[in-house]
C-alpha cells in the first residue's frame, strides 16, 4: 500500500497541478456563456477554446462580404470621395484578402497559446496578420476609392511608382489599429460573456462597437495612408480623425456580429 501511494506521488510533477480557468463555449447555436474547465499548467490552451480556421474562415468571409458596401462608403466619406461608382468594386480582391488574413491569423494564434499566454498570442497574431493585410489593404482600398478599375492596375501602379515600399504604406498605421482593435475586442467579449449569458449577435454587437470607438483615428489614417498617391508628405494636421465614426462603428458591431454568430452556428453544427 505504501509502495503503491509513493509511486502515485512520484508520478505527480509540480507543473501537473490542477486548477480551473474560465474557457467561453456554446451552448447552441443562440448563446454563448461562461464555463469553469480543468486543466493542467503544462496546456496553457485546452482544446475546447482552439479556434478552428475552417470555420474562421467561412465566418470572416461572409461577414467580410456583407459588410463591403458600408466600407466602401466610409473609405470614400474619409478621403473627401463623392464617386457614384459600384459600391461592390474590388469586392473579389477583398474576399481573397479576408480568407488569408483568416487563416494567418487563426492559424498563428492556435499555435502560439501552446506556448504562450492569450493576450500574448493575440497580439502577436495581429501583428502577423497587419504584415499580409498592409499590402492587401492597399490594393482594395485604391479599388473602393475610385482610382482603379481592377486590382491588376493598383498592383502595376504601385509596383512601377514606389516598389514594395508602397504596398506597406501606413503599416504603423494599421498595426496600431489591428492589433488594439483585436485585443479590445476579446477582452470586451470575454467580460460581457463572464457576467451574464447573451445572444451571440449582441455580444459582438457590443464588443464590435466599443473597440470600433477606441480605434476610430488609427482607422482614418490608415484608409488615408493607403489611399495617398502622390508623393507629397501627408500632413497629420489637418486629418479628421473622427471622419466616418458612424460608419466606422456601424460596420465593425455588425461584422463582429455576424462572425460570431456564423462561427458558433458552423460549430455547433447548428448550419
Amino acid at each position: 500500500m505504501n509502495l503503491r501511494i509513493s509511486s502515485l506521488a512520484h508520478r505527480q510533477r509540480p507543473y501537473e497541478t490542477r486548477r480551473t480557468t474560465p474557457v467561453f463555449l456554446p451552448l447552441g447555436p443562440n448563446r454563448i456563456s461562461t464555463h469553469i474547465i480543468t486543466k493542467s499548467r503544462k496546456r496553457f490552451v485546452p482544446k475546447a477554446v482552439q479556434y478552428s480556421v475552417g470555420p474562421s474562415i467561412i465566418s470572416s468571409a461572409i461577414a467580410f462580404g456583407a459588410c463591403y458596401p458600408m466600407d466602401t462608403l466610409k473609405t470614400r466619406i474619409q478621403n473627401d470621395r463623392s464617386q457614384k461608382t459600384c459600391l461592390f468594386n474590388g469586392l473579389l480582391s477583398g474576399m481573397v484578402m479576408c480568407c488569408l488574413i483568416t487563416s494567418v491569423y487563426f492559424g498563428t494564434y492556435q499555435v502560439l497559446t501552446t506556448v504562450t499566454s492569450v493576450f500574448n498570442a493575440t497580439v502577436l497574431a495581429s501583428l502577423a496578420t497587419t504584415c499580409v493585410k498592409v499590402p492587401c489593404k492597399c490594393v482594395t482600398k485604391l479599388l473602393q476609392n475610385g482610382d482603379f478599375e481592377t486590382a491588376r492596375d493598383v498592383v502595376v501602379f504601385i509596383a512601377s511608382k514606389h516598389g514594395i515600399k508602397g504596398f506597406y504604406r501606413g503599416f504603423w498605421a494599421y498595426a496600431l489599429d489591428d492589433v488594439p482593435d483585436t485585443v479590445l475586442k476579446f477582452y470586451f467579449y470575454s467580460e460581457i460573456v463572464r457576467w451574464i449569458s447573451l445572444d451571440a449577435v449582441l455580444v459582438g454587437f457590443i464588443s464590435g462597437t466599443l473597440s470600433s470607438v477606441l480605434t476610430q483615428p488609427m482607422d482614418v489614417l490608415q484608409t488615408i495612408l493607403s489611399c495617398h498617391l502622390s508623393d507629397d508628405p501627408v500632413d497629420l494636421t489637418k486629418i479628421n480623425y473622427f471622419k466616418g465614426l458612424s460608419w466606422a462603428i456601424l460596420i465593425n458591431a455588425v461584422q463582429s456580429s455576424l462572425f460570431l454568430k456564423i462561427y458558433y452556428l458552423l460549430k455547433s453544427g447548428g448550419l
